[in-house]
């Protein structure tokens, strides 16, 4: 915390098992290595018997082991890299020899034309340390095993923090704008799957990089502006050991899934912008990832270019989640805000949002919900760290939605959306999709065209909202980007460690506003005000209101939204 506060440092790298390792200050000069990045959990809890058999007096870190239980194995291993040990932040870098092989980091170094000096056997000489840092002034990169026992480690770093602000030394980059995380010597070789819109955005904003390379695009059609680049073999990214990331915006679900799957069994890290493939395979992608110690990135897969997982996750790992809500589907947002604003009726505006690349040639995906459905799933999954089946969850869309309900909302006082929702009580879970009544004079009622607003409630911070443009080539393949520089720093974002299965009950009550064409037995119980064409229910159960939905939709002639007054 007393890091955190402190203007004139700067956290380059932290895990959750070393804590924060590495620390700059502010003029990228000085480089501070404050913990063990190359420990795992496995390595701490042997750390801990051996210290413990010894009598000597620690506390256990209760975030490694299940229920604080050391006998039991930890949760989550994280392994360092080797190549994390050369960075192009790190003029010097002090490590502890293991458990690392030198003669393996000299080789990497040598492979890849690194200029280092890596330095061995010298961890209990002072005067050896400083001889090192004094001849090998030339080199890009030292590197040398840390001070061990009899040593006294301060005065050794405060030496080496010394000689990084002489003047004749390099200068440690100081480019906060583009990066505060640890960077590889080499580049970020991808393959990249689907040269689509995304696809052709990602690939444009990649060929402005210097850190990352696009070694081949894999693509059904011909497209000769990629020249060699192109490949219509996938096994030419698989099964090429130089590829170390693949980028997958094929969509759908097969055969992105199996692409997928053997990308991350051959140890690739892969970034995904597949909300439907993600909604449905989360918790064993996430598992493979985990067990080949790859990492597996879909920021992009819900909200386009606003950064909304990345924060989600951020918050359900020091508060506690209780709700999630908000508009998430650009498609529908222009559809419904133009009939609002421009009178249109519903076919029109689903007609001019194809036209403006909007909507699909077949806008079932939006207009019915599954689009947004898919998003509050992996969304839920992050949040509550649960596992959420398709089938459990109700999805009302706004395919008969009219004029008149336009006309009805506004009348009433309200602005007609469709949100998806997911809330969290105990061990019980509420998540549904479906079209909602909003004050008019809301902030959520001010969103207009393909923009999105998505909230996260936690319990210490209350309401936090996130708005943007929710689809685009450039707004998605920009959180792709994003997602592959996390990679290079080697952020872990792999959100959740364990799943449990959610129990959902849907048993959150609003009042409803329902057109049907005559009622029955159902909105007779519920009604609690009728009008010309319309009823207004009292507080009714999601669960019971989307079950009879789904029995009277069948028809086609039904409309309802939940009225939110709060």
């Amino acid at each position: 915390k007393n890091i955190e506060k402190e203007d004139n440092l700067v956290i380059l790298a932290s895990s959750d098992e070393a804590g924060i390792y590495a620390i700059s200050s502010k003029n990228g000069r000085r480089l501070f290595i404050t913990g063990h990045p190359e420990y795992d959990k496995d390595t701490l809890e042997k750390e801990y018997l051996r210290d413990k058999s010894k009598g000597i007096m620690i506390s256990i870190p209760s975030n490694y082991y299940p229920y604080d239980d050391v006998t039991k194995k930890p949760a989550v291993t994280w392994r360092a890299h080797a190549y994390l040990l050369y960075s192009n932040w790190l003029n010097y870098f002090v490590y502890q020899t293991t458990p690392y092989d030198l003669k393996r980091l000299s080789e990497y170094a040598e492979k890849r034309n690194i200029d280092a000096s890596i330095e061995n056997k010298i961890s209990k000489n002072h005067n050896a340390q400083q001889k090192v840092i004094k001849t090998e002034n030339n080199k890009k990169y030292v590197i040398l095993s840390a001070s061990s026992n009899n040593v006294q480690s301060e005065k050794i770093f405060g030496d080496l923090y010394d000689n990084t602000l002489n003047p004749e030394m390099p200068v440690i980059s100081t480019d906060y704008k583009s990066y505060d995380g640890i960077i590889r010597a080499r580049k970020m070789v991808i393959g990249l799957l689907g040269y689509g819109v995304v696809g052709k955005g990602v690939f444009d904003l990649i060929s402005k990089r210097e850190d990352m390379e696009i070694k081949y695009v894999f693509d059904r059609n011909e497209i000769s502006s990629l020249g060699n680049k192109l490949t219509h073999d996938i096994d030419d990214i698989i099964n090429d050991d130089e590829i170390d990331t693949v980028i997958e915006l094929i969509g759908g679900m097969e055969p992105a899934r199996t692409y997928v799957e053997r990308a991350l069994n051959k140890g690739k890290n892969v970034v995904t912008a597949n909300k439907k493939m993600m909604a449905s395979h989360y918790s064993n992608l996430s598992s493979l990832a985990q067990d080949k110690d790859t990492m597996l990135c879909y920021t992009a897969a819900v909200g386009g270019a606003i950064p909304w997982i990345i924060n989600l996750d951020r918050a359900s790992r020091v508060d506690s989640v209780t709700q999630i809500s908000g508009i998430v589907n650009g498609t529908t947002n222009y559809i419904l805000s133009s009939m609002h604003s421009k009178k249109w009726s519903f076919e029109y505006a689903l007609n001019q949002a194809q036209k403006l690349g909007y909507a699909e040639s077949d806008p079932s995906s939006d207009i019915d919900g599954a689009d947004i459905c898919n998003k509050a799933i992996l969304s839920a999954n992050i949040a509550f760290g649960i596992d959420i089946k398709h089938e459990e969850v109700p999805v009302f869309g706004i395919r008969s939605v009219r004029e008149e309900d336009i006309v009805n909302a506004e009348a009433l006082g309200y602005q007609l959306k469709i949100y998806a929702n997911a809330i969290k009580n105990g061990s019980d879970t509420s998540i549904w999709i479906e079209p909602v009544f909003i004050p008019r004079g809301s902030i959520e009622a001010g969103v207009q065209d393909n923009f999105n607003l998505v909230s996260y409630y936690t319990e210490v911070t209350g309401k936090e909202s996130f708005y943007g443009q929710g689809a685009g080539r450039y707004p998605t393949a920009s959180n792709v980007v994003q997602d592959c520089i996390d990679i290079i720093y080697g952020r872990k974002l792999l959100y959740n460690d364990s799943m449990t299965k959610a129990n959902i009950t849907n048993d959150i009550e609003y009042r409803y506003y329902v057109r049907c064409s005559k009622s029955d037995s159902f909105i007779n119980s519920v009604a609690e005000k009728s009008e010309s064409g319309y009823f207004i229910t009292r507080p009714v159960s999601v669960r019971r209101m989307h079950e009879w939905a789904k029995k009277d939709n069948e028809k086609g002639n039904i409309f309802f939204a939940s009225i939110r007054d709060g």
